[in-house]
């Protein structure tokens, strides 16, 4: 799969998308979450580069490990998230806006299945600019 992380993109809903596709990919085919190779598994070229280089392939295979997990095991339910501070987080639970200050956020994640919700309330500090 190949991803294209130029000037100007959003690398992390890159690989954010590229992690759920990957998982959906790895369950149609009824493959296990550890098979998922680079091309540098295969080459010497450092590929992906930008995730090599920033040394985040073990954050991106938790993204695939998360997605893979939700798409094996909960691909009947209904997963949403509830930002209470939009501004700075938005309803995908990603910061669009760093505060001026260090901001405690708080979200709600609901899971429903059929006629079943739940939900729960959680809070997460967002680092501000001038701490």
């Amino acid at each position: 799969i190949e991803t294209a992380v130029n000037m100007g993109s959003d690398v992390w809903l890159t690989w954010q998308l590229t992690a759920k596709f990957v998982a959906q990919l790895l369950v149609k085919h009824n493959l296990a979450a550890d098979r998922v190779w680079f091309h540098n598994n295969f080459t010497n070229k450092k590929c992906p580069n930008t995730m090599i280089t920033a040394d985040l392939v073990d954050q991106f295979l938790e993204l695939v490990y998360a997605e893979y997990e939700i798409a094996k095991n909960y691909s009947d339910y209904q997963i949403t998230f509830e930002s209470h501070n939009q501004d700075i987080m938005n309803n995908e639970g990603r910061i669009i806006a760093a505060p001026d200050y260090t901001t405690n956020v708080s979200y709600t994640v609901t899971v429903t299945k059929g006629e079943v919700s739940e939900s729960i309330t959680l809070n997460t500090l967002v680092i501000g600019k001038y701490n």
